[in-house]
């Protein structure tokens, strides 16, 4: 659950009205499905093939077990294009070094929950990467590192009508549209 200048949500899921009294509760109405998720990160980016390249990154980068394992992430992942109009195609990701990549992969991932409903335009929200720090946009929702001049990264959907959260057990998947670099 978070609270914000957007509202209460729970899971992403906006509470429409909160605090209706019943004889033998209280009943907080939402405008979603609340579905529990049955994958990790990990496996929802391994079951997608247009994450193949983020997969790999991870992978090379030392963190498929943070992404496997318990935890509260939230991953900006960039589909195969955004790599590959980065310059960052497969071969790319396998010629650089673990270091580059380790840092590249870092700065996609915050080490708590954050999903749309808790983008507030112009926060920023350090990475797992020591000392980068990511800056918020709501207008088209996106991020980018802070103090880049790269443009932001938009977050988009995979599929029409779905929604900008996808939820894992350890966490939360925003897919993007570029690199954060």
């Amino acid at each position: 659950a978070s609270k914000n200048a957007n509202g209460v949500f729970v899971n992403g899921v906006k509470v429409t009205t909160a605090d209706v009294a019943a004889t033998n509760g209280v009943i907080h109405v939402i405008n979603g499905v609340l579905t529990p998720p049955t994958q990790t990160i990990a496996q929802i980016a391994s079951g997608n093939p247009a994450f193949s390249i983020l997969l790999s990154a991870v992978v090379k980068a030392g963190l498929a077990g943070a992404v496997s394992g318990p935890g509260k992430f939230t991953v900006f992942a960039p589909t195969n294009a955004a790599f590959e109009a980065a310059g960052l195609n497969q071969a790319a990701i396998d010629a650089a070094s673990v270091e580059t990549v380790t840092g590249i992969v870092q700065q996609h991932v915050i080490g708590t929950n954050v999903y749309a409903s808790d983008l507030i335009n112009g926060a920023t929200a350090p990475t797992i990467k020591t000392g980068a720090t990511l800056t918020i946009n709501t207008t088209p929702a996106g991020v980018q590192l802070t103090g880049s001049t790269n443009a932001f990264s938009n977050v988009v959907t995979t599929t029409p009508g779905a929604t900008f959260n996808i939820t894992a057990t350890n966490g939360v998947v925003h897919v993007i549209d570029k690199v954060i670099l």
